[in-house]
């Protein structure tokens, strides 16, 4: 019975391989697929509390309260994720603050979800980043082994002329799905002026109400052009277009004001529904991974777009 089983799950890896061989976007390089990042992703674990811990929350949480599933569902593809080493377990932090739920728990659940979506367009890319505490990168490298996790990159010179054909080959996992980790390896490009509010000639903010919302859409579309018109690095480096709205004094400040928060600066400006339209009309040539907040509020549609995109740019690489 054992030997049985050991033939069918090597059969299952050939037609897996072959499928992969004809897959029209198997030569697409993989640091030109696209994939829609959430920013901060496990902050969607925080819960908001009472008064002081509800300022805390708006402005730590970039993404709505769930888990790693329900950001999945909303469109994402990618994570940027922070592990923290917290009394010797590790679990995630943005910035100071500790995001008390285990990592390993939210990773199987990550495996679960690709489980049940098995084709190579949901390829996940875990980008482990900022990993805090003593040991923090061994342990998360061990962490994710101990679970299953075939492909995970340390050494970035592996990235080099890596396509997603054969990211999707690497990552394949037990279950089925594609679940592809990523350790450093990423030109995040961050820009902290770029934020929904502050001061030039007055006040603005980005909210769809306001009469000088041009003023930080212009910022923002100015930023990401510059960075999806920029030569893509022939190293391989995955690189990100950071489509949201950053965090400074000001913008904290005039966005209490308004009652606002991370999250309702981008609802209430609806930027994720302008990169939909930036992206369907070539504004962004060149997408690598495009990191938003909120991914939940439109994010589905967003991850169309890109697919869409993906049509035109295949014609480059197909062999």
């Amino acid at each position: 019975m054992q030997l049985t089983n050991q033939i069918l799950l090597l059969l299952k890896v050939v037609i897996i391989s072959n499928a992969l061989t004809t897959w029209e976007f198997a030569d697409v390089p993989l640091n030109e697929w696209g994939f829609l990042e959430c920013h901060d992703a496990a902050t969607t674990y925080l819960k908001p509390g009472g008064i002081v811990e509800k300022q805390v929350y708006d402005w730590a949480a970039t993404q709505s309260h769930g888990n790693v599933s329900t950001l999945l569902n909303c469109g994402a593809r990618a994570f940027d994720w922070r592990p923290k080493v917290n009394n010797g377990e590790l679990m995630m932090h943005h910035g100071d603050i500790l995001i008390p739920y285990a990592m390993s728990d939210a990773i199987t659940e990550l495996i679960t979800w690709a489980n049940s979506h098995p084709k190579p367009e949901d390829l996940v890319l875990l980008y482990v980043t900022d990993c805090d505490g003593n040991n923090c990168s061994m342990m998360a490298q061990n962490l994710l082994q101990k679970q299953g996790l075939k492909a995970i990159m340390t050494n970035c010179n592996e990235l080099k002329g890596l396509t997603v054909g054969e990211a999707v080959s690497r990552s394949q996992l037990k279950g089925g799905g594609h679940v592809f980790a990523l350790f450093g390896c990423v030109d995040e490009h961050y820009d902290s002026s770029i934020a929904c509010s502050g001061t030039h000639e007055g006040t603005y903010t980005c909210y769809n109400n306001s009469k000088n919302k041009d003023y930080p859409f212009g910022r923002m579309l100015t930023y990401l052009e510059g960075v999806s018109n920029a030569t893509v690095p022939t190293n391989g480096r995955l690189y990100e277009l950071q489509a949201l709205w950053q965090e400074t004094t000001e913008s904290v400040i005039i966005g209490e004001l308004h009652g606002s928060s991370l999250m309702l600066d981008e609802a209430w400006s609806g930027l994720n529904q302008k990169l939909a339209i930036w992206v369907r009309s070539n504004r962004l040539p060149h997408i690598s991974m495009l990191e938003v907040n909120n991914v939940c509020d439109g994010g589905n549609d967003l991850l169309a777009a890109i697919a869409e995109r993906r049509r035109s740019i295949n014609k480059s690489y197909r062999k």
